[in-house]
């Protein structure tokens, strides 16, 4: 039986709750279908999680390292974050800081 590596990412709950459950549905389901999400993860709220930016106060995102399990993960990264930028208002920041959560757990994992 294979073993399943649930990851949970935390986003502030004040943010992450005051999204509709629709629009945290679309960030969650878009992170997925570009391989950021794995199944069995999950965005959650956290009250210990820092507050995220508002708008485009985006910190410059880390350059691709070229190499194999690092650089997949850098393109699944940035495909969410295209995709993100599809969606509108606090869910697109939302999505923005889940896609970089769950880069940064894909690189831990290679």
């Amino acid at each position: 039986m294979r073993e399943v590596n649930m990851a949970k990412f935390k986003i502030n709950d004040k943010q992450w709750n005051a999204l509709s459950k629709e629009d945290q549905k679309k960030v969650t389901q878009l992170l997925k279908r570009v391989g950021s999400l794995q199944e069995g993860d999950q965005i959650v709220g956290d009250a210990a999680a820092p507050e995220l930016p508002a708008g485009d106060a985006w910190p410059d995102w880390p350059k691709i390292p070229d190499f194999g399990c690092q650089f997949k993960c850098e393109v699944a990264g940035r495909a969410a974050q295209a995709a993100c930028a599809l969606l509108t208002g606090p869910a697109m920041g939302i999505c923005m800081a889940a896609a970089e959560l769950a880069l940064d757990e894909c690189k831990r994992r290679c």
